[in-house]
């Protein structure tokens, strides 16, 4: 798998996972499906990614055909990506708009006690949905 174009990014807490090289070994260590607050309906999942080489973990989302319709059809759909480790109550929140496809937020690393990767969902300005990943004590 080709990499970024350009110079590698240091792997710090706040880094992009792709540009860091991070998703070369990465692992789904936790997931979630997320639905709607007010119904059971699925609209795409949470995972907490994780990289045992580079000791990273962030939060990746993925919506469903479902979503895909309402925000092609009816909605404004944002979304709000995060991650956090509890030993430092650390807390990385990544803003987008909703784009089809697999959207991750930044890193931290690991290796200091529990992570949890957690997505918001907003329908034309409007919280819809929420969902997180258990809590995972990564090396």
């Amino acid at each position: 798998m080709a990499g970024p174009p350009g110079p590698k990014q240091q792997v710090i807490d706040g880094a992009d996972p792709l540009d860091s090289g991070c998703y070369l070994d990465a692992a789904t260590v936790s997931a979630k499906k997320v639905s709607l607050m007010d119904r059971r309906h699925i609209i795409g999942e949470i995972e907490l990614r994780y990289s045992h080489r580079e000791q990273a973990a962030w939060g990746r989302f993925v919506g469903s055909e479902g979503l895909d319709k309402l925000a092609l059809h009816r909605h404004e759909v944002d979304l709000v990506i995060g991650v956090d480790r509890e030993s430092d109550g650390e807390s990385l929140e990544y803003q987008d708009d909703y784009w089809f496809d697999y959207q991750w937020g930044d890193l931290l690393k690991t290796g200091s006690g529990r992570l949890h990767a957690w997505v918001r969902i907003c329908f034309d300005g409007a919280e819809v949905a929420y969902g997180e990943t258990d809590r995972i004590d990564l090396p």
